[in-house]
C-alpha cells in the first residue's frame, strides 16, 4: 500500500465546552489510495480531500488529555457498549469520497443523555478492499468486545469519541476474581479517575507500562463516579 502524504496537525488545540471532541494526534493524519490508472491524480485528489476535512475540523482538534470531570461535561451521552459489527464503506461527501468506519454497538447501560436500542458510531477512516484512508491515533473499536464511551456529535465529527483514545474504555475480567475492570484505550488498567487526564502511552515497550500493576478500577466502581460526576452537574 502507497502512502501518498502526512497533514502534520497541532499539538496544542484544546476542545471548546460543545465542539466536536477529537484527537488527531501528536503525530500526523494520512491518507493512503492506490489504483492501477491515475495514481498521480487520485493522490492529488485525495490529497485535496483530506486537508480540506482536517482545515475544516481544525476548530476541534485537541491533544490535551481532559481531565474527569471535562470528559464528563463534554460528553453528550456516556454509554456501556458492545460492539456487534464493524464495516468501513466510501461515503460522498461536499470535498469528494472518503472512507468511514461504522461500528454497530449495543447499548448496555446509558449514564448520560439517551440513545436508541441500537448505536451506530462513525469515524473518519477505514479501509476498503485494498484501499484505505488511516487518521493517525483514531481509534478502533473491536468487534465483541465491551466498552464504556464518552461520545459527542456522532455523524458530525471525525471522531465520535470525546478527546478520542481518552473516550473509550475497554472492560475485561479478571479471570481470578471474575470481576470486570476499566481499562485504557492502550489497556493499561485505570487505577482512578485521575488517571483520565495522564497522556496515552501507545508503545508496548514503553517503561511507563510497566507501572500500571494491579487491577486498577472496577467497571462498577468507575460508573459510579461517572454517575456521580453527572449528578454533579445537574446541580
Amino acid at each position: 500500500m502507497l502512502s501518498l502524504f502526512s497533514v502534520v496537525s497541532p499539538s496544542f488545540w484544546r476542545t471548546a465546552p460543545g465542539a466536536a471532541s477529537c484527537v488527531v494526534g501528536r503525530g500526523f493524519a494520512s491518507a493512503t489510495r492506490a489504483r492501477s490508472r491515475g495514481l498521480l491524480g487520485n493522490a492529488v485528489s485525495l490529497l485535496l480531500i483530506v486537508l480540506g476535512l482536517a482545515t475544516h475540523s481544525l476548530k476541534a482538534l485537541s491533544v490535551i488529555p481532559p481531565s474527569f470531570s471535562d470528559l464528563v461535561a463534554n460528553a453528550e451521552q456516556v454509554v456501556r457498549i458492545k460492539v456487534t459489527k464493524v464495516s468501513s464503506r466510501w461515503d460522498s461527501t461536499p470535498q469528494g469520497p472518503v472512507i468511514r468506519t461504522y461500528v454497530d454497538c449495543e447499548p448496555l447501560r446509558i449514564m448520560k443523555g439517551s440513545v436508541s436500542k441500537t448505536l451506530t458510531l462513525r469515524f473518519l477512516g477505514g479501509q476498503v478492499g485494498e484501499e484505505a484512508m488511516t487518521v493517525a491515533d483514531m481509534p478502533k473499536l473491536a468487534e465483541g468486545q465491551t466498552y464504556i464511551v464518552f461520545l459527542a456529535q456522532n455523524g458530525q465529527a471525525m471522531c465520535p469519541l470525546v478527546a478520542a483514545g481518552h473516550g473509550s474504555y475497554p472492560i475485561v475480567k479478571d479471570e481470578t476474581t471474575q470481576l470486570e475492570h476499566v481499562t485504557r484505550s492502550n489497556f493499561q488498567r485505570l487505577r482512578a479517575v485521575d488517571d483520565v487526564e495522564v497522556p496515552i502511552i501507545t508503545q508496548a515497550a514503553h517503561p511507563a507500562l510497566k507501572a500500571y500493576s494491579g487491577p486498577g478500577m472496577t467497571r462498577d466502581e468507575f460508573e459510579a463516579a461517572i454517575i456521580t460526576e453527572v449528578s454533579r452537574e445537574g446541580k
